[in-house]
């Protein structure tokens, strides 16, 4: 078998010279429109879509459990103004950090019942440990 001899520095200019092609928007729009690319530039796409979404609802639901929600939910239902006053939050951006949440949990509710966040709220809920998990999953974002 034949060894390798190529540099780590002519594969390092190759790997880059390949990223730059491959992040110009001129490029992307070829691959996009190009019938033999078009697959691959939608797969690398949905997957980019993918990570950044998972990103945004680990955020949320970060924000949700750094905020008390979670645990002040375990004493029963609460108004957004209630919870808003016990995270020292305004209103309306415990609003927004509700709606965040909720929507950081909708792939997890079951269709046909309601919007199934309740369900989902109440197993995180009576986890213990629901906190650490979010938190290992903070971490691993942040890596």
């Amino acid at each position: 078998m034949a060894e390798n001899t190529a540099s780590p520095g002519w594969k390092l200019r190759w790997l880059n010279a390949r990223n730059r092609v491959l992040a110009n928007p001129a490029f992307q729009r070829f691959a996009m429109r190009n019938p033999l690319m078009r697959r691959t530039a939608r797969y690398h796409a949905n997957a980019m879509f993918a990570v950044i979404t998972g990103f945004v609802q680990t955020k949320a639901l970060t924000a949700t459990v750094d905020a008390g929600v979670i645990r002040r939910l375990s004493d029963g239902p609460a108004s957004a103004a209630t919870l808003a006053q016990g995270a020292g939050l305004g209103l309306e951006a415990m609003q927004r950090l509700l709606g965040a949440a909720r929507a950081a949990m909708e792939e997890f509710c079951t269709p046909g019942l309601g919007n199934g966040t309740g369900v989902v709220l109440a197993a995180a809920i009576d986890d213990d440990h629901f906190d650490v998990w979010v938190d290992a999953w903070v971490d691993v974002w942040v890596d």
